[in-house]
């Protein structure tokens, strides 16, 4: 599950980046394809997500109002300074911490459904640069499914 949540991020954010790096090499039908199947992708993970998402135990006790029932954290790093004469100073750790509960899981599936639509809607109507329109559709989903899963 840590594989899905995670990879729901980085599938539009590298798809966004290869047609960024490759605009003069994708054609305006080949970046709408490769955008199309990057949407489709990516909504297929989050399908396949909010099923194991919901296959997940329902916790007995809650701890706190905002928690998500699924989450991955990662830690960055940890900031110590001992200040002169402050050595009981506790350091500032930086984690990345990344989860799912009910609400934030509907707005990744409304967002990646939108996003597919999106591709869809767009099909005909942008006719030059299609590979940089694209490129940014599929930043704003992998930005809004970072907002969406961070906690």
């Amino acid at each position: 599950m840590n594989v899905s949540l995670l990879s729901l991020l980085f599938v539009p954010l590298v798809a966004a980046l290869v047609l960024l790096a490759g605009r003069g090499i994708f054609s305006q039908s080949g970046a709408r394809r490769f955008a199309l199947v990057a949407a489709v992708a990516t909504l297929l993970l989050s399908i396949s997500f909010a099923n194991d998402f919901l296959k997940l135990p329902v916790p007995s006790q809650r701890m706190s109002p905002v928690e998500p029932r699924f989450s991955v954290a990662y830690h960055w790093f940890t900031y110590s300074k001992a200040a002169d004469g402050a050595s009981d100073q506790t350091p500032l750790k930086f984690e990345f911490l990344f989860g799912a509960d009910g609400i934030s899981l509907t707005l990744i599936l409304l967002t990646t459904l939108l996003t597919f639509a999106g591709v869809l809607i767009s099909w005909e109507s942008i006719r030059e640069r299609a590979a940089g329109f694209y490129a940014c559709l599929l930043l704003l989903e992998a930005g809004l499914i970072g907002v969406f899963a961070a906690f």
